[in-house]
């Protein structure tokens, strides 16, 4: 019933609003302890660790959840699987942390990347038992984990913060982040592997795996690529700016479009025999997610200036600017993000592979050529990738399931109409207003928008929260 997918929405994009709300609070402490400079060169170090992480997973735990029987020889020998990749992944880390430090003439980098070597490997062993959680849409407890772990990690990042660790503050709370979300779905989801002997073949799994790790790998190089060309390029100063602007940008995408994502992959491959109504959910979830994510990016790329100045400190008043020309990019295409879980719940993900490597390829192009101009121009210039690459999105996924391009056009018009009415009114409000009053009047701006938005869109609003309760 679509009540009960709003309450597995609910639960998990409610643990990361809290998380996000606590981030919000967490980031005008550590900015003002933490110079622009620590904040790039623990960007440099996550930039080779991210990677590992991706591969930690290696997209087996999507491939678990697709099958409809629950085979425990089958998920033990994944398990098993993991556990050896993750163990290899930390040695790599270890052994390339002193190169890459090198690379970049940081040699503070090195130790911040050896011991973010844990990271991967707890993933690796908790990625089956969060597999079982999310198969049986155990979606809250996997939010309650998620709160837990952000509390504990915010502890964590603002004590060091203050006692003068630097960088070392938020690489502790990286770990401690994946020590207790991985702890906790170990205990919590009854999973316990067999021996090892008594492995299967990993056939399905792989050949599944190897095109969404192909994905996973690329999409993370579309993010870190152009982090790494600015810290080789500008510097950990620059990098620190842009660092920051990225921070505020995966807001949208870790608090609303990844749980969604989530819960759209269990509805979408349950009917993955039914393309017409596979395309259908995604067409709502457009809609969706577009509504809420597009508006708040537009407004505050429209007060960024006194938003950044105000809650993080004067200092990052230039990561304002990198977020304003960056918006548009972001907001659309954390809107449209789930056509990703679209294609893995229908097992196209041949077609996502060539999908994204397209991507990839024009946004390297783009920030190649903006490189030289600094980082607001390769803020601009992933942006105009995004939208740039928008129509040939909808093509692909019309190609994968019944759904015409028009359809998924017409689910974003609505939002990206609201997105520019509120970012012109939010300039304009920050032409007469300042400080505190500005962001206080932001907010009324935003509840009013949604409000009148949600009332003329009640009807389309209500039929795409129906389509996930079928």
């Amino acid at each position: 019933m679509a009540r009960h997918f709003l309450v597995n929405l609910g639960s998990l994009s409610g643990a990361q609003a809290f998380i996000i709300l606590s981030q919000l609070l967490v980031l005008p402490i550590i900015a003002r302890h933490l110079d622009v400079a620590a904040f790039g060169d623990v960007a440099l170090a996550m930039t080779v660790t991210v990677f590992a992480q991706l591969l930690s997973d290696a997209g087996l735990g999507r491939s678990l959840i697709r099958k409809n029987s629950f085979d425990p020889k089958e998920w033990s020998s994944v398990f098993w699987f993991l556990c050896v990749t993750g163990l290899l992944l930390a040695v790599a880390l270890i052994l390339i942390a002193p190169f890459w430090a090198a690379v970049f003439g940081r040699p503070n980098v090195g130790p911040l990347i050896m011991a973010l070597a844990a990271v991967p490997l707890l993933q690796s062993l908790s990625a089956v038992p969060t597999a079982v959680l999310e198969r049986e849409k155990r979606f809250p407890v996997l939010a309650s984990l998620r709160i837990l772990a952000a509390i504990a990690g915010f502890l964590t990042v603002v004590s060091l913060a203050v006692l003068g660790a630097g960088a070392w503050a938020l690489i502790a709370q990286q770990v401690v982040l994946a020590l207790i979300q991985g702890v906790g779905a170990v205990l919590l989801s009854g999973f316990r592997p067999v021996s090892p002997r008594a492995r299967v073949p990993l056939g399905d799994h792989l050949g599944f795996a190897r095109n969404a790790l192909g994905v996973s790998l690329l999409m993370t190089a579309q993010r870190q690529v152009p982090m790494m060309l600015i810290g080789y390029a500008h510097g950990s100063t620059a990098l620190g700016q842009f660092s920051m602007s990225q921070r505020i940008q995966n807001l949208p995408l870790q608090g609303l479009a990844a749980p969604f994502a989530r819960i759209a992959f269990v509805h979408m491959s349950a009917v993955q025999r039914d393309p017409a109504q596979v395309g259908d959910i995604y067409a709502r979830g457009v809609l969706l997610l577009g509504f809420v994510i597009i508006p708040p990016v537009a407004l505050l790329a429209a007060i960024g200036e006194t938003a950044f100045g105000v809650l993080l400190s004067d200092a990052w008043i230039p990561a304002a600017m990198i977020f304003a020309l960056a918006s548009p990019g972001i907001a659309v295409e954390a809107s449209i993000s789930h056509a990703g879980v679209l294609f893995q719940s229908v097992n196209r993900t041949g077609l996502q592979l060539r999908m994204v490597l397209e991507r990839f390829l024009l946004r390297l192009s783009m920030v190649a050529i903006a490189l030289p101009f600094g980082v607001t121009a390769v803020a601009a210039a992933l942006s105009v990738a995004a939208l740039l690459y928008v129509p040939r999105l909808f093509a692909h996924v019309g190609g994968a399931v019944a759904l015409e391009p028009r359809a998924a056009y017409g689910a974003l018009v609505a939002p990206v109409l609201l997105g520019l009415g509120v970012f012109l009114a939010g300039r304009g409000l920050e032409a007469v207003t300042s400080g505190w009053m500005t962001l206080g009047w932001a907010a009324l701006l935003l509840i009013a928008a949604w409000a009148g938005a949600a009332l003329a869109l009640r009807r389309r609003l209500r039929e795409a929260l129906a389509v996930f309760g079928r």
